[in-house]
């Protein structure tokens, strides 16, 4: 299978400043954003795997479980 490239290049001001301070200091780019934006969603997935793999294991989390682990956070702060 032959794979092909395609690259684009944006300005930054295609990314709202909000967006764009997202991006570390030293390397505010496009490619950057998109590279963080990529590790964050993989990060999500593996999560959200996690937690299909638990709540088989031991039954879904219920929605009070969830606001006592909230609560207890909080008050850790």
């Amino acid at each position: 299978m032959v794979s092909s490239w395609t690259s684009r290049s944006l300005r930054s001001s295609s990314l709202s400043s909000r967006h764009r301070s997202r991006c570390p200091t030293s390397r505010r780019t496009l490619s950057a954003y998109v590279a963080a934006a990529v590790a964050h969603r993989i990060g999500c997935d593996s999560l959200n795997e996690l937690i299909a793999v638990a709540e088989a294991e031991h039954g879904p989390i219920t929605d009070e479980e969830i606001q006592a682990r909230r609560d207890a956070l909080l008050q850790a702060r």
